[in-house]
């Protein structure tokens, strides 16, 4: 089960551990359905170690249960329920803060570093884990605090939204059919974060940025040759599937994907020289609606060992795989020049899309190997260039010359290759991380 918290700074994804901590996931599932959290500030953020929030009064005395909303303060607290298998041994950890001993209410941290947190086992009871936005809850914690560890720029959890409640509701509990707006009080010494202030000018300055950087994206893409339309848009028919096993085969994966529909292709993208797949792959369907079938059946199941990831292309890489194939294993052409001598062409690809026509005819170009017949040649040579299929071409050249030059570049490119792995470097440096606090002060924060 998973929760989604918006905040000031950013957006966590928070997937709690309902079955080593059922009652802890419980109330904060109940918290987060009601909006208790809702215009909660990071009360104590303490850098490289834990950020803190979870308390309505803002002051980190106050906050109850969900079982305390319901029934008052007799059930304001509950018990304390620790799990052999959950330790505070990584990033993101959401953990309950409580007042001592089987007092937890609402309050909880998230913890910023995963190691010497050994003093909060069995002491602090862990729920779940941040599963995205762990860079968001990296830049609370870099927040400008006083000397109580409350950050001089309030930062909110401005909303949460539960992705999945496998929990009855409790009797009694009363949920807010429209989200009421919660005022916020003005404090001195105190500022909002800008998107609250102007939340919704933003977004609309945020999307015509996007739209526009889209459109020139798409504008160079066009001129290069990769997309035929800068207007071009994905196909909805086509599932992008990626984390495959090498060792899943296109035959497979088709018979599994062909479950849900038709499939009109199955096409596992491969290195183009060894024929190795690179972990994804696009699926074509006949209809939209079996595509949109099996990603609902298909999304983070496992296949070959390997959970996977399904999704609805975003984009057009498809058409421009396709396409780049195509033009990859075009045949070599020959071509009349000015001066009635001929120029044997080769198409060579992924060099700088900026490259333009040679002055100096006599210029030596760097041989490189690109597939058993695809070479950039060493000789007097001009360069064309169409999209980003470049080609090389050569006066007055025969086809033997040509053999020639094949050969004498793969005996040079090996010996290249060997030179290069002489001088890797076996041991890369460590960054070792030094922190400028102690356990004892440490214990005495939550």
């Amino acid at each position: 089960m998973s929760v989604f918290l918006e905040t000031t700074e950013g957006d966590l994804v928070i997937d709690l551990f309902s079955e080593e901590s059922p009652k802890g996931c419980l109330n904060f599932l109940k918290l987060c359905k009601i909006k208790y959290y809702n215009q909660c500030i990071f009360h104590f953020v303490h850098n490289g170690f834990i950020i803190q929030t979870g308390d309505p009064t803002n002051t980190g005395k106050g906050g109850s249960s969900v079982w305390g909303v319901i029934e008052g303060e007799k059930k304001r607290y509950f018990e304390d329920h620790f799990s052999p298998k959950l330790k505070h041994n990584k990033r993101g950890i959401v953990t309950m803060v409580n007042k001592g001993p089987n007092q937890n209410g609402s309050q909880f941290a998230i913890t910023v570093r995963g190691t010497d947190l050994e003093h909060l086992d069995n002491k602090n009871m862990i729920i779940g884990i941040v599963e995205e936005g762990i860079d968001i809850v990296e830049n609370i914690s870099e927040a400008v605090t006083d000397e109580k560890g409350r950050p001089y720029e309030n930062i909110r959890i401005l909303n949460t939204e539960i992705l999945e409640d496998p929990f009855d509701d409790p009797d009694g509990l009363v949920i807010p059919k429209v989200q009421e707006e919660t005022e916020i009080k003005k404090e001195s010494g105190r500022l909002e974060k800008e998107e609250i202030i102007q939340l919704t000018e933003k977004k609309v300055t945020v999307e015509e940025k996007e739209k526009e950087s889209i459109k020139s994206n798409s504008d160079l893409l066009t001129i290069l040759g990769d997309l035929p339309d800068s207007n071009i848009t994905p196909p909805e028919n086509v599932l992008f599937v990626c984390k495959l096993n090498p060792i899943t085969e296109d035959e497979d994966l088709e018979i599994i994907f062909s479950r849900y529909g038709k499939v009109l292709s199955c096409e596992i993208v491969r290195e183009r020289e060894t024929n190795s797949s690179l972990g994804y792959a696009f699926i074509e369907y006949e209809k939209k609606e079996q595509a949109e079938r099996a990603y609902v059946k298909l999304n983070n199941v496992l296949i070959d060992d390997r959970r996977i990831k399904v999704d609805f292309s975003q984009s057009v890489s498809k058409q421009i795989y396709q396409n780049n194939r195509k033009r990859m294993f075009q045949q070599s052409q020959v071509i009349e020049s000015k001066n009635g001598g001929k120029l044997i062409s080769l198409g060579v690809h992924n060099l700088n899309p900026f490259m333009q026509q040679q002055k100096k005819p006599q210029q030596q170009l760097q041989k490189k190997k690109k597939t058993n017949d695809k070479f950039v040649l060493k000789k007097s040579a001009k360069v064309w260039s169409s999209g980003t299929n470049f080609v090389f071409g050569m006066e007055s050249v025969n086809v033997p010359q040509v053999k020639e030059i094949i050969s004498e570049s793969k005996t040079k490119t090996k010996h290249r290759h060997k030179h290069r792995h002489k001088h890797k470097h076996k041991h890369p440096h460590k960054r070792k991380h030094k922190h400028s606090h102690t356990k004892e002060k440490e214990k005495k924060l939550i």
